[in-house]
């Protein structure tokens, strides 16, 4: 039986070595996630906005990925609206010893997938509106159009890369 269990270990640390010493994470429609060490983090947009917060000190962050522009202050589900999901980030990462004055943001999704649709634009909006009333500055973007993205960002360095699909 402690076999099986350093094989797994073994496995885990190769995989781990792969991914560039790095955790893996998903921020799903709703989710928010905040690594205290090296993740890449990866979520899949379409009219959904993933806002991705960095702390350039600590080089530490965290997402969360919201598929509504706003939502009552006492919503169920938090996560789920931009105006909530945002401010949840915002607490978690000060909780984990960000401090919001060296937070840095980019923002991904936001696409109008449908004619007429103008949920994506609304929702980069309301993060934007957020943001800027936190004096978080964006520092990157790739927003709007008619495509959903696949998103990967690593926590540690704020890199990210995007695939339009």
């Amino acid at each position: 039986m402690g076999g099986m269990r350093d094989m797994r270990s073994l496995t885990d640390l190769l995989d781990r070595e792969r991914r560039g010493g790095r955790e893996l994470a998903t921020a799903r429609p709703g989710q928010w996630h905040v690594a205290t060490v090296p993740t890449n983090l990866a979520a899949a947009v379409d009219s959904s906005v993933l806002v991705c917060l960095w702390d350039v000190e600590e080089r530490m962050g965290g997402a969360c990925h919201f598929v509504e522009p706003t939502g009552a202050l006492d919503a169920l589900e938090p996560g789920r609206y931009g105006n909530r999901a945002i401010a949840v980030l915002l607490d978690e990462l000060e909780a984990a010893g960000c401090d919001r004055r060296r937070l840095r943001a980019k923002l991904f999704g936001g696409a109008d997938l449908r004619a007429g649709s103008d949920l994506g634009a609304r929702n980069v909006a309301v993060a934007e509106q957020v943001l800027d009333a936190l004096d978080i500055p964006i520092v990157g973007a790739d927003t709007g159009g008619a495509r959903p993205r696949k998103v990967t960002l690593h926590t540690d360095d704020f890199t990210a890369w995007v695939w339009r699909i």
